[in-house]
């Protein structure tokens, strides 16, 4: 009751937090995701699945308690070769009875119990170290429609850039029309650039909402066209290699401790397993065969059980786990080799977008010169409209680079951080 308390208060801060802000945050959807993704009920079914094993296991160790009853017929009955002084009209029956309430204590098996515990604890916190590997991939899909919708902002924003000059420029040219100082057909032009600027703003708001929907269907919160969303700030290092964070790796050895208790637990079939047992009995005969009415009687002891030979199971088995335990070996090399090709195409690609901003800001700044000549020149009628279009289209295209080489630096550092796992 109390994690279930925990669960929703988190989900209720996480919630007002949310709101509160005009501006949603990629660790505020990752959070979210991380707490509506389906897979997080696993966590508490197997735990709930693990209490219940875990008293399965408890009870062998309790009494066990059990009536059983029984009713024979013989075809002879006892005939002793020497006569018994005072016996001689004893009689006995072919037809006998018994009902008996039995009472057994395991002792000692040999660990057995103790193997099986450990197992279910062990399977139980794999499967939780497994919904967090999933949900490690989940940031991966959360992240691309997170940075899917900034890039969609960003392109729109240059959109609604080029479509103001392009107004601007349209009124100076219709009035240069009116007085004869231009041509119609740099106004069509003009208008004509306009309307594909529009299109191009209406495909830009299309791609955004699918990418709003998509980071809705995983984060469970309503994403309209007014949400914004603030560009992340990771803290990346270069040449920071911390891969074991990843929950690959603990999931990793989890197998391989999960495989040792196979073992612990097929060790045990060589240990003796020792009861103590008590039977209460009422039927006829009784324990002594010469009394023919009905009886109650008990027996009390100790039994012991050791299968001393039962043709090799326990060798093959405990070898299949070292077969095993080789795979899941080999698992997690291959899945280390191809994390540190991961790390390296990364970092790669955070130098190459970093050295790709070092001259962003410089063809920016050309093709605002260039693009103001030509604004200049169109409105002496230097120059026609398709010529000013080039040059602005350019200086709007130059622009819209830098902004998304800055969208993907944040997102390759964000990857390199969640390949790592420390994201």
């Amino acid at each position: 009751m109390r994690r279930i308390l925990i669960f929703f208060l988190t989900n209720f801060l996480f919630l007002t937090e949310a709101m509160a802000s005009d501006t949603l945050q990629l660790e505020t959807c990752y959070k979210f995701a991380e707490q509506k993704y389906p897979l997080s009920k696993k966590i508490r079914q197997k735990e709930r699945i693990e209490e219940l094993k875990q008293g399965i296991l408890t009870s062998y160790f309790l009494p066990q308690v059990s009536l059983n009853s029984k009713a024979t017929y013989q075809s002879q009955l006892l005939e002793l070769p020497f006569t018994i002084p005072g016996a001689e009209s004893m009689e006995f029956y072919k037809d006998n009875y018994e009902v008996s309430l039995n009472v057994e204590q395991l002792v000692f098996d040999g660990g057995s119990v103790a193997a099986q515990k450990d197992i279910a604890e062990l399977e139980k916190e794999l499967a939780v170290q497994n919904v967090a590997v999933d949900l490690h991939a989940l940031h991966e899909k959360v992240n691309d429609a997170y940075f899917a919708i900034l890039l969609a902002d960003t392109r729109k924003s240059s959109l609604e850039l080029l479509k103001k000059e392009l107004q601007a420029k349209l009124a100076i040219v219709e009035s240069q029309v009116r007085n004869g100082l231009a041509t119609e057909s740099n106004a069509d032009i003009l208008k004509a650039e306009l309307l594909k600027t529009n299109q191009n703003l209406i495909e830009t708001d299309d791609d955004r909402k699918a990418a709003g929907k998509v980071l809705e269907e995983y984060i469970d919160l309503p994403i309209t066209k007014n949400t914004r969303f603030g560009l992340p700030k990771p803290a990346y290092k270069p040449n920071k290699k911390n891969e074991n964070n990843r929950p690959e790796y603990k999931a990793f050895a989890l197998s391989r401790d999960l495989l040792e208790g196979y073992d612990d637990l097929y060790s045990a079939e060589y240990y003796p397993k020792l009861s103590g047992f008590f039977e209460y009995a009422y039927g006829r005969p009784s324990l002594n065969v010469f009394e023919t009415d009905f009886k109650s009687y008990f027996i009390a002891g100790v039994q012991a059980k050791w299968t001393l030979w039962n043709w090799r199971r326990t060798d093959r088995n405990r070898e299949v786990l070292q077969i095993q335990k080789k795979q899941s070996e080999a698992d997690e090399e291959t899945f280390s080799k191809n994390l540190s090709i991961a790390v390296y195409k990364s970092q790669s690609e955070i130098e190459k977008l970093e050295a790709l901003l070092k001259t962003d800001r410089e063809i920016i700044d050309l093709r605002e010169r260039i693009s103001d000549q030509a604004s200049s020149k169109l409105d002496n009628g230097l120059i026609t409209a398709t010529d000013y279009l080039t040059d602005l289209n350019a200086k709007i295209q130059a622009q819209l680079t830098m902004n998304i080489h800055q969208i993907q630096l944040v997102k390759a550092k964000v990857q390199y951080l969640n390949i790592i796992g420390d994201m």
